[in-house]
């Protein structure tokens, strides 16, 4: 919940002071260090939302049973999201089914890949 909090303050930080931005920018009128510190709350704020829309894995229960990239059913670690999966239960691949069609992710892809429901590999 803390987390939506957060996201919640900084898009609303983003998009109330994008006029202000606008205004006082165009004339050079802010000072370098408060324009630095404003690029990078903007792109902090771009890379939350430019994560991908969440899915949802159709893997529903049904366990891995052979070998597909990293994806190993003897590693499996059970059902979760891909990014409790990187995180919470140390994977290093994630399997998403998406309309009949199996993908395993490698640990690089599973945080902004932001699946649900599919299974988590060590």
């Amino acid at each position: 919940m803390r987390a939506f909090y957060s996201l919640f303050f900084l898009l609303a930080l983003a998009s109330s002071s994008l006029a202000v931005r606008n205004y006082f920018n165009r004339d050079g009128l802010l000072p370098e260090s408060v324009a630095r510190a404003y690029k990078r709350s903007v792109e902090m704020v771009d890379d939350l939302v430019s994560r991908a829309p969440q899915t949802k894995c159709q893997n529903q229960g049904v366990k891995l049973t052979k070998v597909v990239g990293d994806c190993d059913p003897a590693q499996s670690r059970g059902f979760t999201s891909s990014h409790n999966c990187a995180t919470k239960k140390s994977g290093s691949a994630y399997y998403c089914v998406l309309n009949g069609d199996g993908t395993c992710l490698k640990k690089s892809q599973m945080k902004k890949a932001n699946m649900e429901n599919g299974e988590c590999f060590i």
